[in-house]
């Protein structure tokens, strides 16, 4: 489908390596794309909120696809619950996969946002190969310190006991400065407006503890971006994953003032943000590998 913006627009599901029919859809240019954007979604949301990125990329050539998480927006499962973190992994993986086999020649960026960012950085421990790059926003990677032993002890015996009760709630008002944004994310039927199970909450905790301990094996270039006034991940794992990756092209970027979604900050806000991702994803397909 075209839209009236000169992008193609196209969506379609398929069955997913575990068996879960899995949604997604691309934006791609009327040319062929210098570069391809895979975003890998956050927490209770979809691959539709980020059309943000859409109007700003896809005129600078670039295509972006997404996919929705298994229990998430338009993908098959119980919402927010999986079994084993591995398989996100493993979904991302295999997307990726097709992705890279429409366009074999093309440079692909995961773009991964908060509990995406966590699924990336899994996926590049199992394989850096196929990526230029990865744009790593408002990352999951460290486990708040006001968290207690107790807590996370409790956590992993409700996982096992009652792994889909639902135990985690989200601060609505912190992913945006936006009013617009808060009011469409409440009133989006594909976003889940439910607390997380206790199942994903216990496999979140564990994945983040075994990606900080591998996470200097990462040496492809990362772009990580986070908000200053980030209340839904602690602003500081940015600098701790800046801190612990091995990449020998690694860059920083905190926006003072900024809530969680980047992307869907303020109109001009979030332009600086895009300029940023723009000077970067230039540089990666400029230099020599």
């Amino acid at each position: 489908m075209d839209t009236s913006k000169g992008i193609i627009h196209s969506e379609g599901t398929y069955r997913g390596p575990h068996g879960k029919e899995i949604f997604y859809q691309a934006w791609t240019p009327r040319e062929s794309p210098r570069g391809i954007l895979l975003i890998v979604h956050g927490l209770k949301e979809h691959s539709g909120r980020f059309v943000n990125l859409v109007d700003y990329f896809i005129p600078a050539g670039f295509a972006i696809y997404g996919f929705d998480l298994p229990g998430h927006g338009r993908s098959a499962g119980t919402r927010t619950y999986i079994q084993k973190f591995q398989e996100y992994v493993d979904v991302l993986q295999n997307f990726s996969q097709k992705v890279q086999d429409r366009h074999p020649l093309t440079p692909v960026f995961l773009y991964g946002h908060s509990l995406g960012t966590l699924i990336s950085l899994a996926l590049l421990l199992e394989d850096q190969t196929n990526y230029r790059g990865a744009i790593l926003s408002g990352p999951l990677f460290t486990i708040p310190e006001d968290t207690s032993p107790l807590l996370i002890s409790l956590g992993k015996i409700l996982s096992t006991l009652l792994p889909k009760l639902r135990v985690l709630p989200i601060d609505v008002e912190a992913i945006s400065r936006d009013p617009n944004v808060i009011k469409e994310y409440r009133e989006d039927p594909l976003v889940f407006q439910g607390n997380t199970t206790a199942r994903l909450g216990a496999e979140m905790m564990k994945a983040i503890q075994e990606v900080q301990d591998r996470a200097h094996e990462i040496k492809l270039p990362i772009l990580i971006l986070q908000g200053g006034l980030d209340r839904i991940v602690d602003p500081l794992a940015a600098e701790s994953l800046y801190q612990t990756v091995s990449s020998a092209d690694k860059t920083l970027n905190v926006y003072e003032g900024y809530f969680h979604e980047l992307h869907n900050e303020p109109h001009h806000d979030r332009v600086k943000v895009f300029q940023d991702i723009m000077i970067w994803l230039d540089r990666q397909l400029t230099t020599p590998r």
